[in-house]
């Protein structure tokens, strides 16, 4: 078989564009089949999105009278996933911390301030606000992550994540964020898919 040269071996996945998240794992049907239902369209703050392999830990066996390895073996590092998404949005609190977590609040009035200057909710009347209570309790998240090229031709899909959401607001200036945190868990098999679509 002829050598392959860089030319051959190359398949760039940059400029990346979307991630949609699945909140159910994607399954490999018969034929290696794969349906893709996204939940959301989440919004990523640039040069957040990290999907990490960590570096497997190496076991040396050694025997006398030799410097090298006799034989050696590795436990595989963890899959670390990370990213920002800069909204507040009831349906995003409520992926990251859970349905029951997020509790509307209904309609509140706003009397203005009091004597000392205080923000007075909800007494007298007023302006109108309504909004959700949120308890930002550890919640584990399962679902797939499938990240996009700009030309929507190529696809990196993790099929099932566990991830783990807190608040966040880092500068003056930023906005509020949602930070996720998480890994990759793996069945060895079918844990990370690399997609081009084919011509025509």
């Amino acid at each position: 078989m002829a050598v392959k040269i860089k030319t051959d071996l190359k398949l760039v996945i940059d400029d990346l564009s979307m991630l949609l998240v699945q909140k159910t794992p994607i399954e490999v049907g018969t034929g290696n089949t794969i349906t893709i239902n996204p939940d959301y369209e989440l919004p990523v703050t640039v040069d957040t999105l990290q999907t990490t392999g960590g570096e497997p830990t190496i076991s040396h066996y050694k025997v006398i009278g030799l410097d090298a390895d006799w034989t050696s073996s590795s436990t595989p590092g963890e899959w670390t996933v990370q990213f920002t998404v800069p909204t507040m949005h009831t349906d995003v609190l409520k992926f990251a911390f859970g349905d029951d977590a997020v509790v509307d609040m209904g309609s509140i009035t706003n009397s203005g301030v009091d004597s000392d200057n205080h923000l007075v909710i909800p007494q007298g009347s007023g302006e109108a606000w309504s909004g959700v209570k949120v308890g930002l309790t550890a919640h584990k998240i399962t679902c797939s992550l499938v990240i996009t090229n700009g030309a929507k031709d190529k696809l990196v899909i993790f099929r099932t994540v566990d991830l783990y959401a807190h608040v966040m607001k880092e500068a003056n200036g930023d906005p509020y964020c949602i930070q996720f945190n998480g890994t990759v868990t793996s069945d060895g098999s079918n844990d990370m898919m690399v997609l081009t679509k084919n011509a025509g």
